[in-house]
C-alpha cells in the first residue's frame, strides 16, 4: 500500500512538475513576442523621427539648393552607429545628399518610392517627403541596421539557458524526492 501512494505521489509530482515547465515556457515565450513587438516598434519609429528631423532640417538646403548644408545635415547620422545609409532626393527625385557609415553600405536607390517604414532583410527602410508650405521640396532616404535577428538569439540563447536550468532542477526534486520515498519504503518494509 505504501509503494502504491508512493508511486502515485511521484506521478503526481511530474505531472505537476511537467505543467509547471509548460507554464513557463508559455510565458518565456510570450515575453519574448512582447520585447520583440517593444523593439520593433520603438526602432522603427525612432528611424521615422530621424526622418522627420532630416526633413525638417533639410528643408532649408532644398529651397536653397545648398548641397553643402544638406551633406553636413547627414553626416550627423555618424552618431547613430546603427543607421548604414542615408540621401536627399531633391524634388524631381534625382540624388541631392548622401550619407553612408561605410563604403560597403553606399548602395542608396537610384530614385524615392511611397513614404513609409518598412524592414526589408536585416534593415529598416525609411522614406519621407520634405514639404514645406505645401509644396514638396523632396525626399529623405534612411537605412538603419534593424538588429532584430541578433537581438533574437541573443532572447533564444537565454531562453534556452533558463529552460536547462528549469528542467534540471525539475529533474533533480523528483530524483530527490524518489530517493526520500525510496528510504522511507525500506524503513517502513
Amino acid at each position: 500500500m505504501i509503494r502504491h501512494l508512493n508511486s502515485l505521489r511521484l506521478k503526481l509530482l511530474a505531472v505537476m512538475s511537467l505543467v509547471t515547465f509548460t507554464a513557463l515556457t508559455v510565458a518565456l515565450t510570450a515575453m519574448t513576442l512582447h520585447a520583440m513587438r517593444g523593439y520593433h516598434q520603438g526602432w522603427t519609429a525612432d528611424l521615422d523621427t530621424q526622418a522627420e528631423l532630416l526633413a525638417r532640417t533639410t528643408a532649408p538646403a532644398l529651397a536653397f539648393n545648398d548641397r553643402k548644408m544638406a551633406n553636413e545635415n547627414l553626416d550627423l547620422l555618424r552618431l547613430k552607429p546603427r543607421i548604414e545609409a542615408a540621401g536627399i532626393y531633391d524634388g524631381s527625385g534625382a540624388h541631392f545628399a548622401t550619407y553612408t557609415a561605410s563604403p560597403a553600405e553606399a548602395s542608396i536607390p537610384a530614385r524615392p518610392q511611397a513614404d513609409g517604414v518598412r524592414v526589408e532583410g536585416r534593415d529598416v527602410v525609411v522614406f519621407k517627403r520634405i514639404v514645406q508650405n505645401g509644396e514638396q521640396l523632396g525626399t529623405v532616404y534612411l537605412r538603419g541596421d534593424y538588429g532584430l535577428q541578433d537581438r533574437l538569439l541573443e532572447w533564444d540563447r537565454g531562453f534556452y539557458a533558463s529552460d536547462e536550468v528549469l528542467g534540471e532542477g525539475a529533474a533533480h526534486f523528483v530524483h530527490g524526492f524518489a530517493g526520500v520515498a525510496a528510504v522511507r519504503s525500506e524503513v517502513a518494509g
